[in-house]
């Protein structure tokens, strides 16, 4: 049974003036129903809003230096002022609008790249697959936030380059894995088929083995927007990122943690970090249990 026939649940039949008829009654799937799931949607959900509506949503603006050096939560200021009288609530908000975004865009960028170069590899197989997958282990090699950092480094501290930097460490993880999956169906009946009536390797691969693949690489992507967000944190908060006075969470941390006495300059940040961090890993270990149907089905059962 796949995903889409377990959200529609059994018909019920209702009475009406005309006479019986049948109203289907859908269903979220199991996986979709508990609680880290829905915790996790929810988070999510407030962080678009709050990122839509900053304009809105923030009380000052996250640059003006209007206020008292290092006033801690009140009424006035909710989450404190940091240490040039900036609103922190204001820059955790507007902060948002800079990780949110940069992380979904990280993620496509090295689904596309590494996606593209792991079908091609798995696909053909041969001497492609032998310099691509070299060339994998070697960024493997190194520790990710090593090589971000260094790469970082060479460019220049900036959020484009910080952009670039991520992406060459992370593309490598897609590519391994699309090889994996392309080079289990590459001998399939029906990829065998579509090679006899001529179709051509990039019609195979898009047409035939991208739809059976699809899932387990959404699974990934989700968790990795998590990833990408901590990875753009880390290097702003070393210097390598964002540069002041823009409002992102990983710099707000990096100027916290300084003066951490006055704990709510890096507190605020920091727990928006861990909270949308946390809601891309339950909404991802949820899209594997309702894309796995053997998951799925020992999850339905848990709650039966």
């Amino acid at each position: 049974m796949t995903v889409t026939e377990q959200a529609l649940d059994t018909v019920d039949p209702i009475s009406s003036a005309d006479g019986r008829r049948w109203v289907p009654r859908w269903r979220l799937p199991a996986a979709w129903r508990r609680p880290l799931a829905i915790a996790g949607v929810v988070i999510v959900v407030f962080w678009v809003i709050v990122m839509i509506f900053a304009p809105l949503l923030a009380p000052y603006d996250p640059l003006a230096q209007d206020s008292a050096r290092f006033l801690p939560p009140s009424p006035e200021h909710w989450f404190g002022t940091d240490g040039v009288g900036r609103d922190v609530l204001s820059r955790v908000i507007y902060g948002s609008r800079i990780s949110i975004p940069i992380a979904v865009m990280l993620v496509l960028l090295s689904l596309v790249i590494g996606a593209t170069i792991g079908a091609l590899s798995g696909y053909f197989g041969g001497g492609v697959d032998a310099v691509a997958m070299r060339v994998v282990d070697l960024f493997f090699a190194f520790p990710a936030i090593i090589l971000a950092m260094a790469v970082s480094a060479a460019l220049g501290p900036s959020l484009v380059n910080a952009v670039l930097a991520i992406v060459v460490v992370s593309w490598p993880a897609y590519a391994r894995v699309t090889r994996s999956l392309v080079i289990g169906l590459r001998d399939s009946n029906f990829v065998a088929a579509s090679r006899l009536i001529g179709a051509s390797p990039a019609r195979t691969l898009g047409r035939d083995i991208a739809p059976n693949i699809l899932g387990p690489i959404v699974v990934i992507s989700t968790l990795e927007l998590g990833n990408a967000i901590l990875l753009l944190a880390g290097l702003s908060y070393l210097g390598l990122g964002a540069v002041p006075p823009t409002p992102e969470w990983g710099a707000m941390v990096s100027e916290g943690s300084r003066v951490f006495y006055n704990y709510w300059v890096a507190l605020f940040p920091g727990l928006a970090i861990l909270s949308i961090v946390l809601a891309f890993n339950f909404i991802g270990d949820s899209l594997r249990d309702a894309l796995d149907p053997r998951t799925s089905r020992a999850v339905q059962s848990m709650e039966l």
